[in-house]
Order: C-alpha cells, then structure tokens, then sequence
C-alpha cells in the first residue's frame, strides 16, 4: 500500500447514473481501481451543508478544480452525484474528536471517543446527524437526497454496539449565511470551500490576536454567483477569481482562494476608503 496524492495523480471519468448535475466526474485512478475503498470523514459542522460527514467526505477522490466546480453549479447535487459515481465498500466516521460550531476547520473540539461504521453511507450520515442533535431531513442534502431516492427517511435504522443516546451530543451549529462573525457581513454564493475556510481563518487569526473589531462594519462578497448589495454604505471587499467580474465595484482581493495577507490588507483598504459618499 501507499499514498496517493489525488491532486497530481491520474483520474478516470466515471459516469453518474441518473444524474441530478454531472452525467461524468472525474475520479482518482488509484481510487477506482483499489479492491478495497474505506471512506474515513471526520465528524464536523461545516458553514456550507451544516454538517461535513461520509457523503461530503467523498471529494476527497476527486481534484481541486473540480470541487470548486461543484460549488460553482451546487455542491448539494454535485455530491449526490458523485456518491453515485463512487463505489464505497465501508464508511468509517471517526467521532473520536468532532467539531462544533465554527467548521470545519476553526470550531472548538468535542470528545465523543466514538467511531461509527456503515456499508450505507447515507444510513450513516442519518445517524450521525442525530447524535450531533440536528434532524437529518432538515440537512438540505440528505432532504436533496430523499427525494432523489437515495435514502428511504421511513426505513428503520439498526444500530447495533452502543446506544446512539451514549453518544449524543448537542453540536453548536454553523455560522452560515451572512453571520460570519458579529459586525461583518459575507455575501457568498457559489463560494468553494477554500475561500470560505479563508476568511475564517483571517478572522479566527484576527480574533485570537484581539483585533477583530478591526474588521467590524466589513461585507466580504464572494463566490461566482454572489451578487454586491445595492445601497451599501461601506465599501465591499470582492473576494477571489470567481468575483473578478465585480472587481470594480469595491476594493478586490485576487487568487484562487486568496492569501489571508491579501484579505487583511483588503480590510484595511475598504476600511481607509471609509464610508461610501
């Protein structure tokens, strides 16, 4: 056995059956042509879907553009797709240390010392989402999922081992939407999950160094589909090269996601701009 960078590795195009999205994905060769395939997520909250689990976990077999493809055309259906595409023998969660709140990446740790395995990916994710406290079909991608025939929400769950009330745990949820942070506004659609994770961390990075009100009054706008507010009475901070289109229209931030360096200076620039006359 060895390790596979997917990034700089071979990939084969897998046709989706009944596609919702993508009739072809690409897919790491390796991946596919494994005898044995084990999905390992990490039980998380995460800004986009709420919850990142065993069906979110699978981009990780495919490359970066293409996952900053499916957040451009949907990452709920894209997903989907792509669960149908990929051949899962086992889903493993680890749930040993999760993550609440602000994932998935900057949230604080929650110790359930608990693992969680399925031949089912999406029987799994149900039941995880309920030991985090969330109701599963309230989750856009597994309700997405329901309808597209996926999963049956009426079919009985077994678990077997532990009580899923041994390990339930009430998950902070997400910041999603626009409430990032108090004070500042992010205007995102169509945004990967690199700039998102980008603008947490400026901010996390902020926070812990006490100067997050540095930051205050800031409406970051990113994502190809994310439209600038009318009205504004700041000056926007257009983030990456999904929003170049828009780089007139306040102080722009290039990269594919851009540096927390450049974000900061951005804020700092929006932030000297003052007030729009």
């Amino acid at each position: 056995a060895g390790l596979v960078d997917v990034d700089s590795s071979p990939t084969v195009e897998v046709e989706v059956p009944n596609p919702l999205l993508w009739e072809r994905i690409p897919v790491c060769r390796a991946f596919m042509e494994a005898d044995v395939r084990v999905n390992l997520p990490v039980m998380k909250t995460h800004d986009q879907l709420v919850v990142t689990l065993g069906v979110k976990n699978l981009k990780g077999v495919i490359p970066k553009p293409m996952k900053r493809a499916f957040h451009r055309r949907g990452v709920v259906k894209s997903i989907l797709d792509l669960s149908k595409a990929v051949p899962v023998d086992l889903t493993l969660l680890d749930a040993l240390v999760a993550m609440e709140g602000l994932g998935p990446s900057f949230g604080p740790k929650v110790r359930l010392n608990t693992v969680m395995a399925s031949t089912d990916i999406y029987a799994l994710d149900v039941v995880a989402a309920k030991a985090m406290g969330f109701n599963p079909y309230e989750l856009e991608y597994l309700a997405e999922a329901a309808r597209a025939g996926l999963l049956d929400p009426s079919q009985t769950i077994d678990v077997v081992g532990e009580p899923l009330e041994s390990y339930t745990y009430k998950f902070q949820p997400p910041p999603t939407g626009e409430e990032f942070a108090p004070g500042i506004r992010v205007v995102s659609k169509g945004a990967c999950s690199a700039c998102h994770g980008t603008i947490h961390s400026v901010l996390y990075d902020l926070e812990q160094s006490g100067r997050l009100g540095e930051a205050e009054g800031s409406v970051i706008v990113v994502g190809s589909q994310a439209q600038v507010p009318e009205g504004l009475e700041t000056t926007p901070i257009i983030m990456g090269v999904c929003q170049a289109h828009n780089r007139g229209k306040g102080v722009y931030v290039e990269g594919c996601p851009p540096n927390n360096d450049r974000v900061l200076e951005a804020i700092r620039l929006a932030k000297a701009q003052g007030q729009k006359p």
